[in-house]
């Protein structure tokens, strides 16, 4: 599992390596320059990369976590294009902006954009999971799920009454996502039915997730 981790000195964040058999973190691949880390995702053509959003400097970068190299950039300008979130399928990354209702299609293989979905009423997303052909979009108490294709309305989804859902990670037609009580730190991780959103299982942590939402 890789995590991003505070304490670094100004423009220096580290992506981590952590272990979470022994609970320790086992390597560190320090980025500079760099801000914080919205999202760090696996290529899924070769997991030896990985891409990382940054928001405040609009920065999309994809790193090889052998050698911690920088091996591509993609770079946002203009206002609130600030890349917050992100997931994959295939070969196309789709990555959420702060404050923005726009979702922006890139090309894994070419670093290029490759189309923009404008979502209306969409106040910018934290969190987006591609799953079967659709994207859902995270909204603190609720999912919003769009057609990957055009951004046309699928469905919505509450989350469990009195909590808040984040990371959303899809695997064998079920969620896993960490989740604690509203206008708290999450302290657990549900198990949903993709389907439905109705809760499978429940895993307390230890101790809270001081300010770790992914």
């Amino acid at each position: 599992r890789l995590v991003a981790v505070s304490g670094r000195p100004q423009g220096l964040m580290y992506i981590s390596e952590w272990d979470p058999a022994s609970q320790t973190i086992t390597r560190r691949l320090p980025i500079s320059p760099s801000n914080p880390i919205g999202s760090i995702k696996f290529d899924p053509a070769n997991p030896r990369f990985v891409y990382t959003t940054e928001v405040f400097l609009g920065i999309i970068r994809k790193v090889d976590t052998l050698s911690g190299t920088e091996y591509m950039r993609v770079r946002f300008f203009s206002g609130k294009r600030m890349p917050y979130s992100a997931t994959t399928a295939g070969s196309t990354g789709y990555v959420t902006g702060y404050r923005t209702p726009l979702i922006h299609k890139l090309d894994l293989d070419s670093g290029k954009l490759a189309g923009t979905l404008d979502l209306p009423g969409l106040s910018g997303s934290g969190e987006i999971a591609y799953y079967d052909g659709k994207l859902y979009l995270g909204a603190y108490t609720s999912v919003i799920v769009v057609n990957a294709a055009d951004g046309s309305f699928v469905s919505s989804h509450t989350a469990p009454e009195g909590f808040f859902l984040s990371g959303l990670t899809f695997f064998r037609d079920k969620i896993a996502a960490v989740a604690g009580p509203i206008g708290q730190q999450p302290d657990r991780m549900l198990i949903l039915d993709a389907r439905t959103f109705s809760v499978l299982g429940t895993h307390l942590f230890e101790l809270p997730l001081q300010n770790r939402i992914g």
